[in-house]
């Protein structure tokens, strides 16, 4: 059985700093503050190994984190309400927090830790701080997801790029060993071994600073977050300090064992080695080096791929997760539409007074958030970048909200509404099963990796969604269209006709919609027909 690398040791603290340095809309800030409070109270000296006679001090200071509690309570609310219409998601995800924080009533408990402090009711008091430290580090986590997601993606983007410097570097030394075979003067050979040593010192630095914060100075150690200055004046600056630095330091120390690292600095050593034997017109003990260093790098590329595999299965995960989430609101939102869409069908022509057009403007509302949610489904898709059919799938039903959002804009609740809506609805059950069988493939998958089961993908070969999965959604897409061309025979001045003209505008504009779709799933097709050659 394979054993999995320490990918978060390897791959999270440089990214957890760089996130620490993040903007407040970012949300960075926010989990700072977060971390600062609890340094602030729960450090080595906090108020709760204090003594009795401090009561006073005690209570304010714990008045004190309740105001600072409050205000980042303002700060939830009011990015929640900044990022609602350009960035839905970081909203919802505010809002959830700050939702959690209320439901908890953690603010509630700060004040009570502080009213119980002036009673001189110490341990009442030290329970409500126990609860109110697992809150906010509750409280971290949600707000860090985000910034771990993101973070994910950028990870995978550097560990690609050291990839393929390893694999450069790997090259240029196999090419100095046939030169060397080749009988070419030693001195040549020592410039080009010393260059391509710099050039490996290069990718060592970067990956050292990326990854791992370096600071330039090796003997530089890392201090624990939760330690205090002993010099009580420089305690606010420590904890200015240390909230800045959260992303990293408040959830664990860096690691400098990093194994991929380890050998590009071991193929570092050999290649100076083999460059000073040339020097020395020493050619055995040099072409030993040079072997060495190569099969230092290859080493090296070995562990960077598992890294990768381990990294793409993780962002593959979070994706469909998220994907599934999306779909599954979208459908409880559509259901809800739909059904209000119907019953307000039902009022005769002749009662479709001012109740009637409110309602038909809030499901227009309504129906542009679930619009809102494919956009940011089909931004989700359109990055990852392997699947194609989805993408056709959910580009189509943004086209048939908007669709529907032109209809009720007229207080066209009728057949070809309901119709349309009944199909999104249908869409989307599907794509939530077909994200749910996905993440089964995924699962399988990796653990036939970890079991070390031939026949697994290469890292970052693997696609969002299989292939198989993508042609019975191109079937049902094609299931759908001619549904709906079906439909709108029917409606037609003459059913019978054999040439089936349409007169009616509407319909008219509604077959043309339906051709590009009809199209667009030809490119799909077609689509998917390369890559299955590119395969072979």
């Amino acid at each position: 059985m394979k054993l999995r690398l320490p990918l978060e040791r390897i791959v999270c603290e440089g990214a957890r700093r760089r996130a620490s340095r993040k903007s407040l809309l970012d949300g960075g800030l926010l989990v700072a503050i977060l971390a600062g409070l609890i340094i602030w109270w729960f450090g080595p000296d906090a108020p709760a190994n204090a003594p009795q006679d401090d009561r006073e001090t005690l209570a304010k200071r714990q008045q004190e984190l309740a105001a600072e509690y409050r205000s980042l309570e303002e700060k939830l609310f009011q990015l929640h309400e900044i990022e609602r219409a350009s960035n839905p998601d970081r909203s919802r995800l505010l809002q959830q927090a700050l939702v959690t924080s209320q439901q908890r009533k953690t603010l509630d408990a700060l004040a009570g830790a502080a009213d119980a402090l002036q009673k001189g009711k110490f341990a009442d008091a030290e329970k409500l701080q126990q609860r109110v430290a697992a809150e906010l580090t509750a409280l971290i986590e949600l707000l860090q997801s985000e910034v771990s997601s993101r973070s994910l993606r950028d990870a995978l983007k550097r560990h690609l790029e050291y990839a393929q410097e390893i694999e450069r570097l790997s090259r240029l030394q196999r090419n100095l060993l046939a030169r060397l075979e080749q009988k070419t003067p030693p001195d040549e050979l020592s410039i080009g071994q010393s260059q391509t040593a710099e050039r490996t010192r290069n990718l060592t630095e970067r990956i050292r600073r990326d990854e791992q914060g370096f600071t330039g100075n090796p003997s530089v150690k890392f201090q624990d977050p939760t330690a205090a200055p002993s010099d009580p004046t420089q305690r606010s600056q420590a904890t200015e300090r240390e909230a800045a630095n959260l992303a990293a330091d408040a959830l664990s120390a860096p690691s400098l064992d990093n194994p991929v690292l380890q050998r590009v600095q071991a193929a570092e050593e050999q290649m100076r080695e083999a460059a000073g034997r040339l020097n020395e017109r020493k050619l055995d003990p040099a072409a030993d080096s040079m072997q060495q260093a190569e099969r230092e790098l290859a080493e090296a590329k070995r562990q960077l791929d598992e890294i990768l595999r381990q990294m793409r299965e993780e962002e593959q995960t979070v994706a469909l997760t998220r994907l599934e989430e999306r779909f599954r609101r979208m459908l409880e939102r559509q259901l809800k539409v739909n059904e209000q869409t119907e019953r307000i069908d039902r009022i005769p022509d002749n009662a479709r007074l001012t109740d009637f057009e409110i309602t038909c403007r809030k499901l227009v509302s309504d129906e542009r958030e679930i619009l809102a949610e494919a956009d940011n489904a089909l931004a989700l898709l359109r990055e990852d970048g392997t699947a194609v059919a989805i993408p056709e799938a959910v580009d189509q039903i943004r086209r048939d909200l908007q669709q529907i959002i032109d209809q009720l804009t007229d207080f066209k609740t009728g057949a070809i509404t309901r119709d349309i809506q009944q199909e999104v609805v249908e869409t989307l059950t599907y794509l939530v099963a077909v994200m749910e069988k996905a993440q089964e493939d995924l699962q399988n998958e990796i653990r036939r990796c970890a079991e070390g089961e031939p026949g697994s993908a290469q890292p970052g070969e693997q696609p969002l969604v299989q292939s198989l999965a993508e042609l019975k959604l191109i079937r049902r897409l094609q299931e759908r269209i001619h549904v709906r061309h079906r439909r709108y025979a029917e409606l037609l001045d003459d059913p019978g006709d054999s040439v089936g003209r349409a007169s009616r505008q509407d319909v008219r504009e509604a077959l043309q919609r339906l051709a590009a779709q009809q199209q667009e799933l030809v490119e799909v097709a077609r689509e998917i027909e390369l890559r299955s050659r590119e395969k072979e």
